[in-house]
């Protein structure tokens, strides 16, 4: 692939592109084929690209059933180097979900159907495996906390301040034991007043 750019005939955009379609294919990275699922077990990608030179960029985000993201983005790209269409209507930069397949799809990007064998293509048995052991720990997790009626109490605190404005701090903070480790993340998300 990459030998069409060192042959002359294709861009420094293609060539890149082309680079990383490798890294999509393959099952070891986390981009494409092999990728971590959604909590509802399906492949989501993301992908972009931008031309140094011209500022151009196209992107992609949580799209489903393209094997190859980057080659969405890539033609973002590009149809924003063209500049305004026929009617002046400016291209696209970054396209999320079913409207980002929905695009590609008219462009005559080849998009996999969810049920189809290519789909399948995308769920390696590692990431299939990884699924299931953290979907088993995130059931567990929010079990638990679904019976802890005590932490109700200590994740949100509302005060009255003198001039009878409410203030509000928001805490909260889970703790996951995973084969003999503690996980400790902790958000504070600050002070609101009304």
């Amino acid at each position: 692939m990459l030998l069409v750019y060192l042959q002359g005939s294709g861009t420094s955009l293609d060539a890149v592109a082309a680079a990383i379609r490798v890294l999509e294919d393959d099952p070891i990275t986390n981009a494409g084929r092999g990728s971590s699922l959604t909590e509802s077990g399906q492949v989501e990608c993301d992908a972009s690209i931008m031309d140094g030179t011209t500022g151009s960029y196209g992107a992609v985000g949580a799209v489903q059933g393209v094997k190859n993201p980057i080659q969405v983005a890539l033609h973002l790209t590009k149809e924003q180097m063209s500049g305004p269409s026929l009617l002046g209507r400016i291209p696209p930069m970054f396209l999320v979900g079913e409207g980002a397949c929905q695009w590609a799809k008219c462009k005559g990007i080849d998009i996999i159907d969810a049920t189809s064998e290519d789909n399948n293509w995308l769920v390696t048995e590692n990431a299939k495996a990884q699924w299931v052991k953290y979907s088993a720990l995130l059931a567990s997790a929010k079990e638990s906390v679904n019976r802890s009626t005590a932490s109700a109490s200590e994740s949100i605190s509302i005060q009255l301040d003198p001039s009878g404005s409410f203030l509000c701090l928001f805490i909260s903070h889970l703790c996951f034991h995973c084969n003999q480790r503690f996980w400790h993340p902790y958000a504070s998300f600050g002070w609101f007043i009304f």
